[in-house]
């Protein structure tokens, strides 16, 4: 465990559909997590001890967390505390120490964290106020309602200053299980307007680490779902590819 550390900024964490922190930071652009996030996002009865035990129980988890100052919301008041907090490492070892029925469920879940951790793939969100959005529209989702709904979105479009239409398409978005924060590439096809989904980029990204040198048509022709009309989004997206490879 590290000396302490100066506050960073403090925000959920989002990842796939079962990995949803509501205190995150990063630090050396790596996610952490607070005691009080993870023993609620396990659904534990007493968060913040239900983790410390853990720990206390099991020092070597410490290796993986970090002290640092954090403003946090406690009895609706905000306070400044020294915090430790957990990488993803620290949080599958919580995890593997818990018997807690949500603890065994996400497991593979935090496996995969994990491994996008070691690969670098997890970065500080460019745009953090778009993870409180997602949430707020995430809630406006479970409504039944039209009229609850449509309160809902009024809502949100005053606190996050956004358009009506931008929530609606989030809340299309979260309907139909995609995470509405990701980049949309749009495309036209067959004389039509959409979007390319994120899947179907991880494809072409793969085709172009295979070989960088790929051209947009042979990612045409090995991606079903994209015609020739959209070739000039392939070579914006294969830019994109090589520039986050270092390749360019």
């Amino acid at each position: 465990m590290s000396a302490l550390q100066p506050q960073p900024a403090l925000y959920p964490f989002i990842h796939g559909q079962q990995i949803r922190l509501k205190e995150a930071c990063y630090i050396n652009d790596e996610p952490h997590f607070t005691r009080r996030a993870i023993g609620e996002w396990l659904c534990a009865p007493h968060p913040y001890l239900y983790v410390k035990n853990i720990v206390d129980r099991n020092p070597h988890i410490k290796v993986f967390s970090t002290r640092l100052n954090l403003s946090l919301v406690e009895g609706g008041k905000t306070v400044t505390r020294e915090v430790e907090v957990y990488s993803p490492i620290g949080l599958q070892l919580i995890l593997m120490k818990s018997n807690l029925p949500k603890a065994i469920e996400y497991q593979i879940a935090v496996a995969h964290l994990v491994q996008a951790y070691m690969r670098g793939e997890l970065k500080p969100p460019k745009r953090p106020g778009d993870i409180w959005l997602q949430l707020a529209c995430e809630e406006a989702s479970d409504l039944i309602f039209s009229r609850e709904r449509g309160n809902a979105v009024r809502a949100i479009t005053e606190k996050f200053n956004v358009h009506r239409a931008t929530v609606y398409r989030w809340l299309k978005r979260i309907e139909q299980g995609e995470n509405p924060s990701e980049k949309q590439w749009g495309i036209k096809l067959k004389g039509s307007f959409r979007y390319i989904g994120q899947e179907t980029i991880d494809l072409m990204y793969e085709l172009i680490i295979e070989n960088p040198k790929i051209t947009a048509r042979e990612i045409i022709r090995r991606v079903p779902c994209v015609d020739c009309s959209a070739i000039g989004t392939v070579w914006k997206i294969k830019r994109q590819a090589l520039k986050e490879l270092g390749a360019e």
